[in-house]
């Protein structure tokens, strides 16, 4: 029996639109993505990888590794539903845009960088206060300046 060839950096990529691709081809089986979402991880030195035991593969990551795909707004705040199905409660201080003009925020306890679908973003507009040339997001009463920069992570 033949030894299984490690898998090469750039065969397993995390598209900007938070979707798990190998060799250029989509994986949609939902086992192997609840793996690979489960044991994805980010290197002191920056870098992603999905590490299973002793195993590390390495992933490259087109923009942030997890998408906000809508938001659910209660009394309480908001609630983003993220590309891997998991619901988190939205912070306005995490939030910021891109010189890009592209919408972030920090989910997995800070771990990780969140791209805004366009619908989901889109969900936010009558949230957004113009002040003195200032824009600031408010959320049940928590206004915090949109940060503008680069997402770092």
């Amino acid at each position: 029996m033949q030894e299984a060839k490690p898998i090469e950096r750039g065969e397993l990529v995390l598209d900007k639109n938070g979707r798990w691709l190998y060799k250029g081809e989509e994986i949609t089986h939902p086992r192997l993505l609840a793996v690979l979402w489960r044991n994805l991880e980010r290197t002191d030195d920056g870098e992603y990888v999905v590490r299973e035991g002793d195993e590390e593969i390495p992933v490259v990551v087109e923009d942030a590794p997890y998408v906000v795909e809508t938001t659910r707004e209660d009394d309480d705040g908001i609630t983003l539903v993220l590309c891997d199905g998991t619901h988190e409660r939205f912070d306005v201080q995490q939030f910021w845009i891109s010189d890009d003009n592209i919408p972030y925020t920090r989910v997995k306890g800070g771990r990780f960088v969140a791209r805004f679908s366009r619908a989901a973003y889109s969900q936010l507009f009558d949230k957004v206060i113009e002040e003195d040339g200032r824009y600031y997001l408010e959320v049940c009463g928590r206004r915090a300046e949109i940060k503008r920069g680069r997402p770092s992570g």
